[in-house]
């Protein structure tokens, strides 16, 4: 029992780890918002679309905001709980600017 517990504490740390890396390269622009919606890393299937979003180069409260009503999306919802076609309109929402 206590091994199948460091693994999975373990395990948890890994996934976290990788979330803040993917949420660093999103603040920083070394990668692509449309990349994320398009194909989500399994990092991301957890984490709500808002703070995704607002990790965003360019993004603030109200972009983030303007997209998921234009899109007809609930903000506080994780990735991995939209269909292909709630994130194809999300990026379809998305600004221009937004790469």
């Amino acid at each position: 029992m206590a091994k199948r517990k460091r693994g999975s504490i373990e395990h948890a740390r890994q996934i976290r780890a990788a979330r803040s890396r993917a949420l660093f390269h999103l603040e920083e622009g070394e990668t692509s918002l449309r990349e994320v919606l398009r194909d989500p890393p399994g990092c991301f299937l957890g984490v709500d679309l808002w703070p995704i979003l607002l990790a965003t180069k360019g993004v603030g409260k109200e972009t983030a905001r303007d997209i998921c009503q234009r899109a007809a999306v609930w903000p506080h919802t994780e990735l991995g709980q939209f269909t292909r076609r709630q994130r194809f309109r999300i990026i379809d929402e998305l600004p221009e600017r937004i790469k």
